[in-house]
């Protein structure tokens, strides 16, 4: 069995050396940073990983701000499906859009919480039928090989 590291850190600045993880997993981030830090990370990801690239982060106009006394919960920037195919990403959709964040989940008592996130994701069903109520993409990048969706 192969072991698993985790690492904590800043993400504007990965202390990582190259090419030292087969696989890097980026959840609802990028929207977080500013615009100087964006496109480092990206580059950063992509120089420390021998594979897939995987980002998650959500698509067209979600405005948050900060919620729970968490400063980094607002939105600096919103990345478009046309800017991460740039840098050469698979664009897939889930989630529908406004359940989450700001716009409902912050607004629920702490314990409900998580049945509207569950919801979330069960009702990403409807995006593969009607992608105009996607809220969120997957974003798929490979270095070598296939990547299976």
């Amino acid at each position: 069995m192969e072991s698993m590291m985790i690492v904590l850190c800043d993400v504007k600045e990965l202390p990582l050396r190259e090419r030292s993880f087969d696989v890097a997993l980026c959840m609802e981030v990028l929207e977080h940073l500013e615009r100087r830090f964006r496109e480092g990370l990206i580059q950063s990801m992509k120089k420390t990983t021998r594979r897939p690239v995987i980002r998650t982060t959500p698509v067209g106009e979600f405005k948050q701000l900060a919620y729970d006394e968490n400063p980094y919960q607002e939105h600096k920037w919103i990345w478009s499906p046309i800017e991460l195919k740039r840098f050469e990403y698979k664009v897939r959709w889930f989630g529908i859009r406004d359940m989450g964040g700001e716009v409902l989940v912050s607004r629920l008592p702490r314990i409900l919480r998580p049945f509207c996130h569950v919801a979330w994701v069960l009702t990403g069903l409807l995006i593969y039928f009607y992608l105009t109520l996607a809220g969120h993409m997957v974003c798929v990048k490979s270095f070598i090989g296939p990547v299976l969706i």
